[in-house]
């Protein structure tokens, strides 16, 4: 699969709706500097937007390994995988403006791993169909 790879803080388009910005790793940890998301990933979200005509806001998107393990030492939530499609730029947590039982029927036409978080989708380019709350 082909990624785009930046540096953490590095502003640029990535696609025609989204910036390097919305998928870097929210950690603190000054070794976070390389950063990438899968082409797979943007290209499904580019189609996921211009379908719905909405924003899409990135709640997190890629995730240095500290920083996931960080995430499952805490607890921070009760879904951390081991090894997370974040860490592999395959995977993000997406929020849309619309109601939410909407937004989810167009994801699932173009993602067939899907968590459901009360606010939000986790979205990943696995193949095979995945679910799971958090």
């Amino acid at each position: 699969m082909s990624a785009v790879f930046f540096k953490k803080g590095e502003k640029k388009n990535i696609s025609k709706h989204f910036t390097t910005i919305e998928f870097q790793c929210k950690c603190s940890y000054p070794e976070c500097i390389d950063q990438m998301v899968e082409q797979e990933l943007l290209n499904r979200l580019e189609k996921i937007r211009e379908e719905v005509k909405l924003p899409i806001k990135i709640n997190s998107g890629f995730r240095c390994t500290p920083y996931q393990k960080h995430l499952r030492d805490t607890k921070a939530s009760t879904v951390v995988a081991k090894k997370s499609q974040h860490e592999l730029g395959a995977a993000c947590d997406a929020a849309c403006s619309m109601p939410y039982d909407d937004y989810l029927k167009v994801c699932e036409k173009y993602f067939t791993a899907i968590g459901f978080g009360k606010t939000f989708l986790h979205l990943d380019t696995r193949a095979g169909k995945f679910r799971w709350n958090y």
